[in-house]
């Protein structure tokens, strides 16, 4: 509790400022503390999809590459999140494309050698950012701007009307999968982020297929009849 309170007064003045200009969204940008202020997205080193056995996020706090490396995982992402008043246990925004893990040795004689482990782990880290945090918490910061991003009364997150309980992932390299839309419309009970510009074109995906929100399939916003030829189920 006495370290909550110091919080609530270290954030205090913060919370003056953005009152003061009508922030609508503080994107904190890998902040490593705890924060009482309201309406934050943040990025974190893992995926926060991946759940243990109880149904918790497997990798959080400030250790998560290092602990999904000893665990075994083939592959390292990074994770934008609205945040709570959890460690990492915010609704879970988008995912970004995986980093292969590369290990100089077998894992199990890299535990044993623990100043190679924390080489191998400082090297991750910082390739992480370049393949996932500085690519998808602009990308975040984006789609919440245009209004795309929203949440529902349980916190659950959608993109565009559709569900992603999993985060909001692109294809490899950018790339997205072009599909027939229609207009889109707020699912019912959620609400945006931040208030949409007037001249904002709002797309919504037709569910082609099983699990598309869950691989982060969108139209494209073509600016007028230039998308490419579309798909049809």
């Amino acid at each position: 509790p006495e370290g909550l309170n110091a919080r609530r007064d270290y954030d205090s003045l913060a919370q003056k400022l953005i009152e003061t200009f009508d922030i609508d969204v503080i994107a904190l940008g890998g902040y490593m503390s705890y924060i009482t202020l309201k309406r934050c997205v943040n990025v974190h080193p893992a995926d926060l999809s991946i759940l243990t056995n109880k149904g918790k996020r497997k990798y959080t706090g400030d250790q998560a590459v290092r602990d999904a490396i000893i665990a075994g995982e083939k592959e390292l992402r990074a994770s934008t999140l609205w945040t709570d008043e959890g460690v990492d246990t915010g609704p879970l925004l988008m995912v970004s494309e995986p980093l292969p893990v590369h290990l100089p040795m077998p894992l199990q004689e890299l535990l044993k050698d623990p100043n190679t482990l924390e080489t191998v782990v400082a090297q991750h880290q910082e390739k992480l950012k370049e393949v996932g945090d500085w690519k998808i918490f602009p990308r975040t910061v984006e789609l919440i701007a245009r209004g795309r991003f929203a949440l529902d009364e349980n916190m659950r997150v959608y993109l565009d009307g559709e569900p992603v309980p999993r985060g909001y992932r692109e294809l490899p390299g950018g790339r997205r999968l072009f599909v027939t839309y229609q207009w889109g419309k707020p699912q019912p009970g959620t609400q945006p982020f931040t208030k949409p510009s007037k001249n904002l074109v709002h797309h919504k995906v037709t569910q082609l297929l099983d699990n598309l929100s869950s691989l982060g399939i969108e139209c494209r916003e073509c600016g007028g009849g230039q998308c490419p030829p579309q798909i049809s189920q």
